[in-house]
């Protein structure tokens, strides 16, 4: 993991210092023709989300001027087996602003290809039903195990704000990574009573957290 984290941190530098504006290279890059690749929508899967039993697909929406874009976001959730039960569905929306413009730009290797840095601001609305057919915990009382099947529901709000940059690459693939925070508003609802520390303290991974977490996103899309 650490290992394709630098790998994609010195590619993504490269870009910024290899593109367009770059005095450097100046001189040779108005030597190329700049062929507009840039597509008015482009549709997008997020390859993280399979890790979390869910699929999430995307569709981005741009202005003509390539300065803006509204990007409308769904996501799927579904584990059923034996012991556990996850499902439920997301909904998110957001618009994005490029100061420079989703803007052309060349590669010193010579493909055609275009780039932009973005703020992005929107909100995520969802609902999950997760069960546990099984679970076990110990009563104090009766001093013994006992095994019941336990139930959440959580429908959730969570708006949030990121910092994003995306390029095309063999001028019809798109790859776009985006970093941020939100906050996220839960209302969970549990058949059973509260039991063990997991459920009084859920981390950022879980359902039913509640709080401030991370935004972080990598998706790689195909312009229509």
């Amino acid at each position: 993991m650490k290992s394709s984290f630098i790998a994609f941190a010195l590619f993504f530098s490269a870009t910024l210092v290899f593109g367009q504006n770059n005095p450097f290279f100046n001189a040779n890059l108005k030597k190329k023709e700049f062929k507009d690749v840039r597509k008015n929508m482009v549709f997008g899967l997020s390859p993280f989300h399979f890790f979390d039993n869910s699929i999430s697909v995307s569709g981005e929406f741009f202005s003509k001027s390539y300065k803006k874009s509204v990007r409308l976001a769904l996501t799927g959730i579904y584990r059923d087996n034996k012991r556990l039960s996850d499902k439920g569905f997301a909904m998110e929306l957001s618009g994005r602003y490029y100061p420079k413009s989703f803007e052309c730009d060349s590669m010193v290797w010579g493909r055609n290809m275009a780039s932009g840095i973005y703020l992005g601001y929107g909100a995520q609305a969802g609902l999950n039903e997760y069960i546990d057919f099984a679970f076990q915990y110990y009563d104090p009382i009766a001093m013994k195990d006992f095994s019941i099947e336990r139930k959440k529901t959580s429908i959730w709000v969570s708006p949030f704000v990121c910092f994003g940059y995306q390029f095309t690459f063999y001028e019809v693939l798109y790859v776009d990574v985006f970093v941020g925070g939100a906050i996220k508003f839960n209302n969970v609802d549990r058949s059973t009573p509260v039991i063990g520390y997991d459920e009084e303290n859920p981390n950022i991974f879980q359902r039913e957290y509640k709080g401030i977490m991370p935004k972080i996103g990598f998706t790689i899309g195909l312009g229509l």
